[in-house]
């Protein structure tokens, strides 16, 4: 069992279990879930699963609490009926299964796709369908053995263009939408040589039969067309100067000297390929105190701390922090992640002026 829930499973009086569960669904389960429901749907929501303009975001966060909260009761009254070895794994995992719910009936077509998909791999002999580490992969059926990791998503668009040439070279005469599915599966496995999540699959399918939906824009999407940085670790170099902290160290030190709407406007929205925030990198980091951000921001520790249960913040929240429209925002943000740009990328890497 997690040690998270020990204090809460263990506790003898009612008003200690509801103090442990509050500090499990806040401290633990909050960020999760809102890191989650960033990832698969775009939608943002504060700490305590707020967000005036965007109903849904509201309505799965407190799906997603509920949920939880109904795990946890039942883990006390039966604790032999469920085990949670890693509470923050399950509280992600439960909200990407919530998302794919509202995926699905926000996406008929694609649903009745997945749906045949399953089907084919459950019951054709040549194909398998399993759960390894908390993924769905599937792939022929040799492969259930094999301990390799799933085909990178990266790869997706890659591996459509393939599948397409590949279908069009061993069945010249036939449209992908009017080749059988059976085919056209065990083309791609041929290509993806190795286990592959079937959300993967569908992804790929769907982009291959052009297979739409109306789309799902989030509605926190800016109006500017300019992209949020992901703080990626560099490639392991000779040099010990090169890393991860190294240049979010740096980051920090380039971020200090922008001008302040500038640098309120970017670090609000900041946020890396995992979700966290800029201020959740630089104390996790070791690269700043909260303090010592209280003090580059002029505000109290106790703002900053507000600050960043909102971040990383939808353009919206922004502005309203920042008192200003979501345009200026934007503006603000665009200058700082030039300026932040023309400072971190290589010589070669930088826009051509």
């Amino acid at each position: 069992m997690d040690q998270f829930l020990l204090p809460y499973l263990q506790a003898s009086e009612e008003s200690e279990r509801q103090r442990h569960l509050d500090e499990l669904l806040l401290v633990h389960a909050a960020p999760a879930v809102r890191r989650t429901l960033r990832q698969r749907l775009g939608f943002h929501v504060d700490q305590f699963g707020a967000n005036p303009f965007n109903q849904d975001a509201e309505d799965l966060f407190q799906e997603v609490l509920t949920k939880i909260i109904q795990t946890l009761t039942e883990l006390r009254s039966s604790p032999r009926g469920i085990e949670i070895e890693n509470f923050k794994q399950y509280v992600s995992r439960t909200t990407a299964n919530i998302c794919i719910n509202y995926l699905r009936a926000k996406s008929p077509a694609r649903r009745r796709l997945k749906d045949r998909v399953r089907l084919l791999l459950t019951y054709h002999r040549d194909f398998a369908f399993w759960e390894a580490d908390g993924q769905f992969l599937c792939g022929f059926a040799e492969w259930q053995d094999r301990r390799s990791p799933p085909m990178s998503r990266g790869r997706d668009q890659s591996i459509a263009e393939q599948l397409g040439a590949a279908l069009s070279h061993r069945y010249p005469t036939q449209v992908p939408a009017r080749t059988p599915l059976l085919k056209i599966v065990a083309e791609l496995f041929d290509l993806t040589e190795g286990p592959i999540e079937i959300d993967t699959v569908v992804d790929i399918l769907a982009t291959l039969l052009k297979i739409e939906d109306h789309a799902l824009a989030s509605i926190d999407d800016d109006l500017d067309a300019e992209t949020e940085p992901t703080f990626v670790e560099p490639q392991p170099t000779d040099s010990p100067d090169v890393g991860a902290p190294a240049l979010l160290r740096r980051l920090w030190l380039l971020v200090k000297r922008l001008p302040t709407e500038q640098r309120d406007a970017f670090c609000y929205r900041f946020h890396d390929e995992g979700g966290e925030d800029f201020f959740s990198l630089v104390i996790d980091g070791h690269i700043a105190t909260l303090t010592e951000i209280a003090e580059v921001f002029d505000r109290s520790a106790q703002e900053v701390r507000r600050l960043r249960s909102l971040m990383p913040m939808d353009g919206a929240t922004a502005a309203a922090e920042l008192n200003v429209p979501r345009a200026q925002v934007n503006k603000w943000r665009f200058r700082a992640l030039r300026r932040l740009g023309e400072e971190l990328l290589p010589k070669g890497r930088q826009r051509q002026k």
